[in-house]
């Protein structure tokens, strides 16, 4: 095999893998945060997305 063969290959299976893979939904999300990142998320949070 020569390297351009393998590499149109590999190309070739993760393209594959890429449509056939399924994405997550926004309610599937979920994520786990601990008390000591809240001071610096809250820091970063922008302006409109904070709660009243």
């Amino acid at each position: 095999m020569t390297p351009a063969s393998i590499i149109a290959r590999c190309l070739a299976l993760m393209l594959t893998v890429l449509l056939l893979s399924t994405t997550a939904g926004a309610a599937e999300i979920k994520g786990m945060n601990s008390g000591g990142f809240t001071a610096a998320y809250r820091e970063l949070l922008p302006a409109t997305e904070r709660r009243p």
